[in-house]
């Protein structure tokens, strides 16, 4: 079971995950900002984008925006794999 998942501030924060999975993107560049800097400080980032990768997941997930379990923005997702992988090191 995805235990990450009640972990996630997304759940936590009373908002409203609609966002982050229908609505992200038609958002305006700044709101997509917000939200993606929003999944950046959780705590179970990577366990996000890799249940995307695994699933085939739509939407904004672990930071990226996945489409069919793709990221649109795969020099992006290389970048945070990287950090993911950087911070995971000095932990």
């Amino acid at each position: 079971m995805n235990h990450w998942i009640a972990q996630a501030k997304c759940k936590n924060e009373n908002r409203s995950t609609k966002k982050f999975f229908e609505e992200f993107e038609k958002a305006s560049a700044p709101i997509k900002s917000q939200m993606v800097e929003f999944c950046n400080n959780c705590e179970v980032v990577n366990e996000c984008f890799e249940y995307a990768q695994d699933n085939n997941e739509t939407g904004l997930w672990g930071g990226t925006y996945f489409q069919a379990g793709r990221p649109k923005n795969p020099m992006r997702a290389r970048y945070l794999e990287l950090d993911r992988d950087s911070r995971a090191s000095n932990s």
